[in-house]
């Protein structure tokens, strides 16, 4: 007689539950041994103009910029995406040290084809990975109830919200009239 950890009917039952514990436990425990064999092995180099984004890094984000902005987002001009990513760059440039390891970290998994396939839920590289690709796996660590994902969706949509949303041309969309005179003045005032 076996007994089941659910209601009756949904049948799964200790050893499966076993099972499913112990390939999930091998599955996070390789990924993470994965992760830092390729960390501590690859050299991470610039994409050319960047100081933090690497070429991956780029491809990533110019993916999500569109899925995170939405419609507001001109996808389709080259000039705003290239804009874009260079504000994503010089935000995480200026992250304090333990801050741009922790997203170096964070990107470099996503890089990874196996945790893209099984964590994200995304079975192509990022540059070729449907909309409604990307809004799912943004919508599954959205809602997850891992704290890292959740931590993680939160970390790429702002970037990717910081990318399109601090340019001049974003601020008609937003009613945001810009910055006012006076505040301009002051910060490109000579100092002293």
């Amino acid at each position: 007689m076996s007994r089941t950890l659910s209601s009756p009917g949904t049948g799964i039952d200790r050893r499966q539950f076993l099972k499913l514990s112990a390939g999930g436990t091998a599955t996070l425990a390789l990924l993470g041994a994965s992760s830092q064999l390729t960390g501590c092995s690859a050299t991470v180099i610039a994409a050319p103009g960047m100081q933090f984004l690497t070429p991956d890094d780029v491809a990533l984000f110019t993916a999500l910029l569109p899925v995170v902005n939405g419609t507001a987002y001109p996808a389709a001009d080259a000039a705003v995406r290239d804009r874009a990513l260079q504000r994503i760059d010089e935000a995480c440039a200026l992250l304090q040290a333990p801050a741009r390891a922790e997203l170096r970290k964070l990107i470099g998994l996503l890089h990874l084809r196996v945790f893209r396939r099984l964590v994200c839920g995304v079975s192509t590289g990022w540059d070729q990975a449907s909309a409604g690709e990307l809004t799912a796996f943004l919508q599954r660590w959205r809602d997850s109830r891992v704290g890292l994902f959740n931590a993680g969706y939160r970390a790429l949509t702002k970037l990717a919200a910081v990318g399109w949303w601090s340019q001049a041309a974003s601020w008609p969309g937003s009613t945001y009239p810009g910055p006012p005179a006076w505040a301009l003045a002051a910060l490109n005032a000579p100092s002293a």
